[in-house]
């Protein structure tokens, strides 16, 4: 499982060092990559692995946040999941990017 294609690193890598014009940096995707969830199921029925969250493999996941980090740039996420705050851990807890997830606005379709 992939996170991000070759030519999307690729492009990340090389968005990530070229400032001309910039002052800042903001990462946006369709989800975290992370699973920032507190419970998951009933009592009787947890879910102990989210794997649509974009945080396993770790391997993929760990090369997208450490490109977003070089470049401190702001990770933007829309989810169907409440809004949440991240700061990641890659090597280390919190040595990552931050993270904000929007709340879902339409979460049927």
């Amino acid at each position: 499982m992939k996170i991000l294609g070759e030519r999307q690193e690729k492009f990340l890598h090389g968005w990530g060092q070229d400032w001309t014009g910039a002052t800042m940096k903001v990462v946006l995707s369709q989800t975290a990559f992370c699973g920032a969830v507190h419970m998951h199921g009933s009592a009787n029925s947890r879910l102990l692995a989210h794997l649509d969250c974009n945080g396993w493999p770790q391997t993929p996941r760990k090369r997208a946040l450490e490109e977003i980090r070089r470049c401190r740039a702001v990770h933007l996420c829309g989810d169907q999941h409440l809004a949440v705050v991240t700061k990641q851990g890659i090597d280390e807890f919190g040595d990552g990017p931050y993270e904000f997830t929007s709340p879902a606005l339409v979460n049927t379709i």
